[in-house]
């Protein structure tokens, strides 16, 4: 989704990227180059361009008024499986199954420097909101982590947040503190980053295994997805979803009132149109 909310785009099999106008629910361009099935999307910041990611192992930048392409990136061996765009727009960052993330000047279209730690393919990538840092994700297996990356110069930071399988999805806040991490397993993390972000943009001493004061926290409102049993038969009402181990049960919420009566309180339904 573009930042304003009004245009998404989405890119599969048919190996093209399609534009929507979500209000109108109407498709208003197709961009079209990719060899193989398109595998990650990413839009700048400034709603003017758009990233695709192939399994051709080609990146492509287009522009969204002219509809061209205005650069196809090549450096990944294999799939490339994540884009995204550095927060101030100033740089593109990919992640393939050649288990590297490459770091690309956005405007001139040139290779800064490729990261190698990861021991699977990297599936998310996510940028602070002040364009300082980068985090990833991996296809890893058991107890697969989150690295944490200098953007300015590519110097590994520090690892946290092992998962149980694969990170497959990542979603910081915009604040810089808050972020969404998910993986194979069923479940959704959100973790607290604790940093300083003032503590200086480049590392004291190699040495230092932590020299931007950052220490992650997981939060209480971490929880596994649970399953939704079906209804009882001949009825629509869908059965309550059970607790989590430990956990307490919610009650149900109540219907909303019939149309023309009141709820309580005397309030009018607010269901009723």
């Amino acid at each position: 989704m573009n930042p304003d909310g009004r245009l998404a785009a989405s890119g599969g099999y048919d190996r093209g990227v399609r534009m929507w106008d979500l209000n109108a629910g109407t498709c208003k361009r197709v961009f079209e180059g990719h060899a193989e099935p398109v595998t990650a999307l990413a839009w700048s910041p400034d709603g003017r361009q758009i990233a695709s990611a192939s399994r051709d192992g080609a990146i492509r930048v287009w522009s969204v008024v002219s509809g061209k392409c205005m650069q196809e990136l090549n450096e990944h061996f294999g799939a490339v499986t994540a884009l995204a765009f550095s927060a101030d727009g100033r740089r593109l960052l990919s992640g393939g199954e050649d288990k590297a993330v490459c770091v690309w000047n956005a405007e001139a279209g040139k290779l800064e420097r490729t990261l190698r730690g990861h021991k699977g393919a990297v599936r998310a990538l996510a940028s602070t909101p002040d364009g300082k840092f980068m985090l990833s994700g991996a296809a890893e297996g058991a107890d697969a982590p989150l690295r944490l990356w200098a953007l300015k110069t590519g110097q590994f930071v520090r690892e946290f947040a092992p998962h149980a399988q694969g990170v497959t999805g990542l979603a910081l806040h915009a604040d810089g503190c808050t972020l969404l991490s998910c993986g194979e397993a069923p479940a959704l993390y959100a973790w607290l980053l604790d940093w300083d972000l003032d503590a200086g943009a480049e590392p004291a001493a190699p040495a230092k295994a932590d020299p931007f004061g950052f220490a992650p926290k997981p939060m209480a409102r971490t929880s596994k997805l649970m399953p939704v049993p079906p209804p009882p038969p001949g009825s629509t009402t869908r059965a309550p979803v059970p607790p989590p181990p430990g956990g307490t049960t919610r009650a149900p919420v109540p219907p909303p009132p019939a149309p023309g009566k009141t709820g309580a309180k005397g309030k009018k339904n607010p269901f009723e149109f």
